[in-house]
């Protein structure tokens, strides 16, 4: 998503004390065991710092070792405190990437690759005139064929990268200008995400935010197929991570999220969050996926519902354009509740037996989900790079086993709603009516 000049507005005090950077606290359950690092033990957990870079916190993001906790228990766990999700797009959810890898059908050769120099924004500045096929014919089953073990690196010594060119493609700057959810709809072969081809899947990866604090992150991962917004590219990974307390020898408690939208990072106390029960001891924070928004690239007016970001409550957010956000009385969106996502673990990559799980064999390599680049885009996207395919989850993403990176201050500028629970669902949490605001007035540009 395109890094855009803030709007200035008045800061709401009320936000303010809502959005503290540090302090604050979820009254979980006191860690009442040795620290690991040989300190004394604390009568009540170290206060939480909310939205602050990870350093500034004093936080030293490390790996979850499988001793520590193994992968069934991960797994158990993730779907323990895995989001439910409102989206505000059409119809459009998160997937397993096998949508992509199953392709095969629509493309031939269906794995390619190509030479590139380093990385650009989120995705790798790939030279599109090396690219060739993977594999030679006949083509493998991307699904049951192990190819995390491909070269990384071309004879003339510049890397590679490999790529799913999947189907569709943005043809223009409004909003019905694709044919992304056509093939989308026709690959599911149902509007009904229970019925779907590829129903809801959540990727869970596991990594210690501060292991001094017993602070223990767990970052879920969201594919879809396609990103239609202000810029257009194929393919989107959005994520958000749900940190807990994890004493020592005790039970895991919700403690903050931190939220992923537009290369920002948003941190906020688990006090002041939408999270909702499942009768079984879940306790699962609510996730708003943008957006509807439409940005001024001059000449042109460019538009679009699909942006995938992750949002901690619904409204309209002011980020130098205006994205509504769905979850609200007046624009419901669509709710997915927790039970409804498959979890798929994303372990560390040397406990992955990709020979067992072929199908995650891009989580090893430099790999870009879509046709590299999609160029009806405006100048400027094209210019900042937005019109790339991004690189997903893996060490060589630039949020991957990270908290928060560039926090943001763009809540207390916008209007945060309140959320309209669906029936059926129970809340476990609700946020103060403080960190609610009036919402903005929408000031899009029309497409001509």
């Amino acid at each position: 998503m395109p890094q855009l000049v803030r709007r200035v507005a008045i800061l709401s005090s009320s936000l303010v004390l809502a959005l503290g950077a540090c302090g604050g606290d979820d009254g979980g359950t006191p860690i009442d065991a040795p620290r690991p690092d040989g300190r004394s033990v604390d009568a009540a957990p170290p206060a939480l710092c909310i939205n602050q870079k990870d350093a500034d916190c004093g936080y030293v993001p490390e790996p979850l070792l499988p001793t520590e906790l193994s992968l069934a228990d991960q797994r158990t766990m993730a779907a323990r405190f895995n989001p439910a999700q409102i989206h505000t797009g059409a119809d459009v959810w998160a997937v397993s990437v096998d949508y992509l890898l199953a392709q095969g059908g629509s493309f031939t050769p269906l794995l390619q690759v190509a030479e590139h120099d380093g990385r650009l924004n989120f995705s790798y500045d790939v030279d599109e005139t090396t690219t060739q096929s993977a594999y030679q014919d006949p083509q493998p089953d991307l699904l049951t064929t192990d190819f995390s073990g491909l070269p990384t690196t071309a004879t003339s010594g510049r890397g590679l990268v490999y790529f799913v060119d999947g189907p569709g493609t943005n043809t223009g700057n409004d909003y019905g200008d694709e044919t992304w959810r056509a093939a989308w709809r026709e690959v599911q072969g149902s509007t009904d995400p229970a019925a779907a081809a590829y129903p809801p899947l959540q990727y869970a990866h596991f990594f210690w935010l501060s292991k001094a604090d017993r602070l223990l992150a767990i970052q879920y991962w969201f594919y879809y197929p396609y990103d239609k917004f202000t810029n257009n590219h194929e393919g989107d990974w959005e994520h958000v991570n749900v940190v807990l307390r994890y004493p020592d020898g005790g039970e895991p408690t919700f403690a903050m999220a931190q939220f992923s939208f537009h290369g920002r990072q948003l941190g906020i106390d688990g006090a002041d969050l939408y999270r909702v029960g499942d009768g079984n001891g879940g306790d699962h924070l609510v996730v708003f996926s943008g957006g509807d928004a439409c940005l001024n690239y001059v000449p042109d007016c460019y538009c679009g519902d699909e942006s995938g970001g992750s949002y901690p409550y619904p409204g309209r957010y002011s980020l130098g354009f205006k994205e509504d956000v769905a979850g609200m009385a007046s624009r419901p969106g669509h709710a997915f509740a927790p039970d409804a996502y498959t979890i798929q673990l994303l372990p560390r990559l040397e406990d992955v037996d990709f020979a067992a799980e072929p199908d995650l064999s891009w989580y090893a390599l430099p790999f870009i989900f879509g046709e590299p680049t999609v160029e009806a885009n405006a100048v400027a996207a094209i210019a900042t790079n937005n019109h790339r395919a991004p690189v997903g989850p893996n060490p060589a993403h630039g949020e991957y086993d990270v908290g928060i990176e560039e926090p943001d201050d763009a809540l207390p500028f916008s209007g945060p709603q309140p959320f309209e629970v669906p029936a059926g669902w129970t809340l476990v949490n609700e946020p103060p009516s403080t960190v609610f605001a009036d919402m903005p007035p929408r000031t899009d540009c029309v497409p001509q």
